[in-house]
């Protein structure tokens, strides 16, 4: 399921879904529905990096560019989640912080952890050349 691009978008969306899903029940016990709206706001701020990510992966699946793609998925990353942060707390000043910016921690790490682990296992794995040292 995760060696397609559906089947990843699929696992991806399921998965930011559910921890937002959790997010909001903490988040109303804690904020009420204003809390609620933290974890709406997260939710919608972490997926779509993630399915550009997943999108444009094809790009970088050499090793030599595996690296470029994890900076150019860390930089749109950052910039969505922060800049939607920003206009979030501009937008609807009377939502709480703590609320919000525990829902962004909850969502962005575990959405960059399933990305890591699944780009990861697409990698090609070379063997460890061997040291050689005298003996």
């Amino acid at each position: 399921m995760l060696t397609s691009l559906p089947g990843r978008l699929l696992c991806f969306t399921a998965l930011v879904g559910g921890l937002g899903l959790a997010c909001g029940v903490v988040s109303y016990l804690a904020a009420g529905w204003l809390g609620a709206e933290c974890a709406v706001w997260a939710t919608a701020l972490c997926l779509p990096p993630g399915w550009l990510v997943f999108s444009l992966e094809p790009l970088y699946r050499s090793p030599r560019n595996a690296l470029y793609g994890s900076l150019v998925g860390t930089g749109v990353r950052m910039a969505v989640v922060a800049g939607g942060a920003l206009l979030a707390v501009t937008v609807r000043p009377e939502l709480p912080k703590i609320p919000l910016i525990a829902c962004l921690a909850v969502l962005y790490l575990g959405a960059l952890t399933f990305e890591t682990l699944v780009l990861l296992r697409g990698l090609p794995l070379r063997p460890a050349k061997a040291s050689r040292s005298p003996a």
